[in-house]
């Protein structure tokens, strides 16, 4: 799950710095997508979604909410057109933006 969600970060990060290079050749220094690629950005973004992930595992198992619908097997994310679909969906908005 984390996986997926980081690998559509980057995906998006990356297309949309493909985009806009393809488009202009002056990209600010301090921009968005290449403070990104700084590699104390991106362990500091891995280690807050592993905390996040660890307090509602621990919510979770005190029984203040029940597990998400996507911790199930069974369900439409575990097939590899409906993620290559929303990760589609993802990467195009990210060009937008």
């Amino acid at each position: 799950r984390t996986g997926y969600f980081f690998t559509n970060a980057v995906l998006g990060t990356l297309s949309s710095k493909l985009h806009e290079r393809l488009r202009s050749r002056n990209e600010p220094a301090d921009s968005f997508s290449n403070k990104l690629i700084n590699s104390k950005i991106i362990s500091g973004m891995i280690a807050e979604v592993a905390l996040t992930h660890e307090q509602d595992y621990e919510c979770i198992a005190e029984g203040k909410y029940r597990r998400p619908y996507d911790m199930y097997s069974r369900n439409r994310q575990n097939s590899p057109l409906y993620f290559g679909q929303q990760t589609a969906k993802f990467v195009n908005e990210a060009i937008g933006t």
